[in-house]
């Protein structure tokens, strides 16, 4: 644990030297009573068993919802019958592209059906980014990993410190993607959207229209949850597919020709 809190500034880089020393997987043991016990791992055939051959057998369970609670019951908390259902909705959104505001309008686009329009020559704010929403509530969740649940509880009940800014970043999130659901059901009672258009248009349209054949009680939260795992999915995915390609062509160019 004091290896942690010494090494929390360079956390990615120091799990990485690690997990080479380590074959790939290790645990990880918290202080007494501090519910901090973890198993670490990069390996690609435990990763397959965890998370695709025997998914049933690894439920997320209530410790982790309550860590990721910003994101309700979204694909990232979902276990067994739950996660089946959405994994299956899901496939219409493609999370494997590009960075930063291209990714967000696209991901926005497929998710939504709306264009923030972030590429455009005045560059606006990236809604999701407001007040560093997503980020701050990234980083909270990163923290409530490495510090004992009492701690963490300790910030939210006194209101400070990270736990305060989640409770401001789960509240703008909440009004953003309230304000795209509530639209989007406008737009389809008033017609100006075919809930009888192609399937797959966008994710949030499917979900609305065809709550019936997907067997999932397509709400307000369940609306809320899906688009938030998914804007995040998509967002992180695609920044890091684009800044690796990117170092990727910055070595080649630089390397000795033979």
């Amino acid at each position: 644990m004091q290896e942690l809190l010494l090494n929390i500034h360079q956390f990615h880089q120091w799990c990485t030297e690690i997990l080479e020393k380590c074959q790939c997987t290790f645990q990880f043991k918290g202080p007494w009573l501090a519910y901090m016990n973890m198993l670490v791992t990069c390996d690609p055939a435990s990763i397959h068993y965890i998370m695709s051959s025997n998914f049933n057998n690894f439920p997320k369970g209530s410790e982790c919802k309550q860590i990721f609670d910003i994101l309700g019951d979204g694909i990232f908390n979902a276990d067994m019958d739950l996660w089946r259902k959405q994994e299956s909705c899901s496939r219409v959104v493609n999370l494997e592209d590009v960075f930063q505001r291209f990714s967000f309008d696209s991901t926005c686009i497929l998710v939504t059906g709306y264009d923030p329009g972030c590429l455009s020559v005045e560059f606006p704010e990236v809604v999701f980014s407001k007040s560093k929403a997503l980020d701050d509530a990234e980083e909270a969740i990163f923290y409530r990993h490495v510090r004992s649940q009492s701690f963490v509880k300790l910030q939210k009940w006194l209101n400070v410190g990270q736990e305060k800014k989640y409770k401001k970043a789960w509240q703008v999130l909440d009004d953003v993607i309230g304000k795209y659901i509530c639209q989007k059901r406008k737009n389809l009672k008033d017609g100006l959207i075919s809930e009888n258009g192609k399937k797959g248009e966008d994710l949030l349209t499917s979900y609305i229209t065809e709550e019936n054949s997907t067997c999932l009680k397509c709400d307000d939260k369940f609306l809320r949850d899906t688009i938030l795992s998914m804007m995040i999915a998509g967002r992180d995915s695609k920044s890091s597919a684009l800044g690796s390609f990117g170092l990727f062509l910055d070595i080649q160019k630089w390397k000795p020709r033979s």
